[in-house]
């Protein structure tokens, strides 16, 4: 296969995985606004955590193909850049793009990882109180049943 065929497979690779990074800042835009919300829906956050699984095992599968086919035209590009400029240049500005996605997604990521780290703070705190509370109510009805079956409270005041 001639080497501008690889370089264009090359340009294939990059591009999908801007589509699938896209998906992913979609994906963590949707959760974002789950988590933000008054009551979070962790059912459809856990939908779109598995969404997002699929195309980061998409996104890996692509990073081995692109790494195996790079393999065999990396020689040649270093070789002959001259030859290769436009070529070199576009898949330079894809890769930037990239980058650029992933490093938006990595912020929303952190922003959505302190947002799910408050909610389980506050559901754990919640429990917490739900858990002390029962125990109280159980705790006063214990004594109230034990107290009331066995002793009198009236006492005869004869002298």
């Amino acid at each position: 296969m001639e080497k501008k065929a690889y370089i264009n497979i090359l340009m294939d690779i990059l591009e999908k995985k801007a589509e699938i990074l896209d998906g992913l800042l979609d994906r963590t835009a949707r959760q974002d606004v789950c988590l933000g919300s008054q009551l979070p829906d962790m059912d459809e956050f856990a939908i779109l955590v598995d969404q997002k699984e699929e195309l980061i095992e998409e996104l890996n599968r692509l990073d081995t193909g692109f790494e195996r086919i790079y393999d065999n035209v990396k020689e040649d590009l270093d070789l002959n850049r001259n030859h290769y400029q436009k070529e070199i240049e576009k898949l330079q500005e894809l890769i930037k793009n990239l980058l650029d996605k992933g490093m938006k997604l990595q912020v929303q990521e952190k922003k959505n990882k302190l947002k799910l780290e408050l909610y389980f703070s506050k559901s754990k705190k919640e429990v917490r109180v739900f858990k002390q509370s029962n125990r109280s109510a159980a705790s006063y009805y214990n004594n109230m049943n034990s107290e009331s079956s066995g002793r009198s409270y009236f006492l005869d005041k004869k002298n």
